[in-house]
């Protein structure tokens, strides 16, 4: 008690800290409910997860026996148990709440030594899920540890110095309270052990340079860590070389640590127990220390593995990683595992590889590596699909990884059944994507429609919706395929109305449904749901999503009040989007709109303006396939555009003759022109109908008009007139200049081309 009239212990405001008033209340009859607050602290302590912390804290904040002790107790208990965070609202309503009680505390100097010092690294281990902790708090508590310093532990200095690294302090706030904890050290070093002396030590290596005096503590540490190797786990060891490898020339001393903690580190790295920015710190630290010797060797070899692993997982760039890499492709080290990694990490990372890379040495490396291991049979399913998925979506970027396919649909071949529901999903949309012919499959690639109806409760309605589309693709290449819609149909209607498929899944599998309309006539079945979801999400759709809606609709022919409101709608956001949609998707929209008889006279007005726009400017592959639907589809509704004609007209008139052009778009425009209004005296349409008509005969084509079949679309009418025999050259239709013009663009005119 005589210790209270001590100016050291007595605040500029005149307040006595806690920890001594305690002292006064020691003679005092025991209060029930001091045993009440030890229940309290010992629940809190106890608590599992940072939920079940937070549970017992609400619970006991509102009452009177709440007090310092349990909120050291409970930040604590929070650090502890991080990894079970999840940055709920609850978890940052409550850290909100104890950070505000910590402050009033704080204030009052109602804080201990030893709450603060847990609090500190607490709150430091706590600085990212709630970054506000440390804006809060750290000062404060800074404060209240130079005025409790003498109460002190070893521990406590260790903590301290320990947070101070984490949270990279700096001068000025750093130099008093790095003096105090290294004074504690000294005077207290008999308390120090291995397991408080290696986080130290760490702290000191990130913080020299800031406090240089902290070197002189470095000899206590090492002893303190030399006499229990044992006790330290693999982080100690870890952070304790990278730190003799930080003051190998500042503070010498640390250089004894390095052979224990390479043979402590060799039998960690034999059970498996390192991860990779550990392993990437053992590799850095041997190199800067030296260190040579049999178990050295072992130690690198069990860690590099781990160190790719590391470089591939924490690149932010593809083109850095790619860089970093290129030695190792040449490496035995180099495994399936860190090709499987590659590939993803390309995939993720594709907006940041440049094509100066994509097509570099480097990448020519990585493509031979990846061939050896896929010939060498090498390659496990998860590798496999992830090149594919990865391929799919660089290939535009980089087409070198093209040559790997033959490779990777062996793979599929012999590994089928050891493919996941998301590998399958993947591999199928990879390959629709693509765009692979019949001649790249193997007839077994059909059997993925088992391994589809084996695992279909295992996929996510997205998935569902990608293998849908997928199938639909790829039916003409696959045609076996088809057979797992129907189960996945059955799926999807469970899924649909439980949003696990959003609005741009829907809009394919409604684009599916037309294309499978005659494979699956059960699909109908399951569309008014669909139909429903994507009125009511209709804002989130792309222009491509918003074509193909009304192509579909237009295709399957639906009717009724939710297809209705669905059109009504997906016009609605055209209208306004209409500038942002390709010549494709005005195409498809033209199409849709024809083949569900729907006129409305201004949104028309809108189309064939923004045609007008368009047509000077198109491409010769979208000229020859896109103007002639559209020119078509406006013709079969009735809605007369000189202007917009004009300019098809002069865009095509050139390029008749073109293999590009085929027979169904020479008919489409003939009957387009046909009309007797535009074949007046002054108007510039009888030449261009004239030299339709001689491209036609040039062909040996008999005249025939569209609007007289029933078949919707370039290629089903193409299949009705080779079935009936009516045209000379249909096998030159087939393969010659139609078949050119649809497999470079992925489908016919009236069949949105997917990428």
């Amino acid at each position: 008690l005589v210790s209270l009239r001590c100016p050291a212990w007595v605040s500029p405001e005149g307040k006595v800290p806690r920890s001594r008033l305690l002292l006064q209340a020691s003679s005092r009859p025991r209060d029930p409910s001091t045993d009440r607050a030890r229940v309290l602290s010992e629940q809190i302590s106890k608590a599992q997860t940072a939920k079940e912390v937070l549970e017992k804290v609400q619970d006991a904040m509102n009452t009177s026996i709440f007090n310092e002790v349990h909120l050291g107790v409970a930040f604590v208990a929070l650090g502890r148990n991080y990894r079970s965070i999840f940055s709920t609202p609850f978890e940052q309503f409550m850290v909100n709440k104890l950070s505000k009680s910590a402050e009033a505390m704080l204030s009052n100097q109602l804080l201990d030594a030893r709450t603060a010092c847990g609090t500190f690294r607490a709150i430091a281990v706590l600085r990212k899920p709630f970054p506000r902790l440390q804006q809060q708090l750290m000062l404060p508590l800074l404060e209240t540890i130079k005025f409790t310093k003498l109460d002190m532990t070893a521990l406590d200095a260790s903590n301290v110095l320990w947070g101070c690294g984490s949270f990279g302090v700096r001068r000025p706030h750093l130099q008093d309270v790095a003096s105090i904890c290294a004074q504690v050290a000294t005077d207290r070093a008999e308390e120090l052990n291995a397991r408080s002396s290696a986080p130290m030590l760490w702290a000191v290596a990130s913080l020299i340079a800031q406090a240089p005096d902290l070197r002189h503590i470095v000899p206590v540490l090492v002893d303190a860590c030399v006499a229990d190797w044992a006790s330290l786990n693999v982080n100690n060891l870890v952070d304790a070389l990278w730190s003799a490898a930080r003051l190998a020339d500042i503070a010498p001393a640390a250089l004894a640590l390095v052979p224990g903690l390479v043979r402590g580190l060799a039998s960690r790295a034999q059970a498996d127990e390192l991860n990779g920015q550990q392993a990437k710190d053992i590799v850095w630290a041997c190199r800067i220390l030296q260190v040579s010797g049999a178990t050295a060797e072992v130690l690198l070899s069990l860690v590099a593995p781990r160190v790719l692993s590391q470089t591939i997982r924490s690149a932010s760039k593809a083109d850095v990683m790619i860089a970093d890499l290129e030695g190792a492709f040449d490496s035995p080290l180099f495994n399936e595992f860190h090709l499987a990694a590659t590939f993803s990490q390309l995939g993720k990372l594709r907006s940041s590889l440049s094509p100066a890379v994509a097509r570099g040495k480097s990448m020519s490396k990585f493509v031979r590596r990846a061939e050896e291991m896929l010939n060498a049979d090498s390659v496990d399913a998860t590798a496999c699909a992830n090149a594919f998925w990865a391929i799919a979506t660089l290939r535009v970027t980089a087409p070198q990884l093209r040559k790997l396919i033959p490779a990777l649909l062996q793979i599929v071949k012999f590994r089928t059944r050891e493919l996941s529901a998301t590998h399958v999903a993947n591999v199928l949309w990879a390959a629709a994507t693509l765009k692979l012919q019949s001649k790249d499959f193997d007839p077994t690639f059909a059997r993925l429609a088992d391994v589809i109806v084996d695992k279909a409760e295992d996929f996510s309605g997205s998935q569902i919706a990608m293998l849908i589309w997928s199938v639909a693709s790829l039916k003409r290449d696959v045609p076996g395929l088809v057979e797992a819609v129907p189960v996945l149909v059955d799926m999807l209607e469970e899924k649909a109305d439980t949003y696990e498929v959003d609005p741009q899944g829907l809009a394919t599998v409604l684009w599916s449904a037309a294309v499978l309309k005659s494979d699956v006539p059960g699909f109908r079945d399951a569309l008014p749901v669909v139909l429903q979801r994507l009125e009511r999400g209709i804002k989130l759709l792309t222009p491509r999503d918003l074509a193909n809606i009304v192509w579909a609709c237009g295709t399957l022919d639906l009717q009724g009040e939710d297809t209705d409101a669905l059109i009504n709608a997906t016009l609605l956001q055209a209208r306004s989007r209409l500038p942002e949609f390709t010549c494709q998707g005005l195409a498809s929209l033209c199409w849709g709109l024809s083949a569900s008889k729907r006129v409305d006279v201004g949104f028309l007005k809108l189309l064939k303006a923004r045609v007008v726009e368009l047509a000077a400017d198109l491409d010769d592959e979208s000229a020859a396939i896109d103007l002639p639907s559209i020119a078509w589809s406006f013709s079969s509704l009735g809605f007369r555009s000189e202007p917009m004609l004009e300019a098809i007209s002069q865009r095509l008139s050139s390029s008749l003759s073109s293999t590009l052009l085929n027979h169904w778009s020479l008919f489409a425009l003939a009957e387009a022109y046909e009309d007797e209004a535009y074949q007046e005296p002054g108007r510039g349409f009888k030449l261009f109908l004239s030299q339709i008509r001689d491209e036609i005969s040039a062909r040996n084509l008999l005249p025939i008009k569209l609007s007289t079949t029933n078949e919707m679309g370039p290629e089903e009418w193409r299949r009705h007139r080779s079935h009936a025999h009516h045209l000379v050259a249909d096998v030159v239709a087939a393969v010659g200049s139609g078949s050119k013009a649809q497999s470079k663009r992925g489908g016919a005119s009236c069949t949105p081309r997917r990428s």
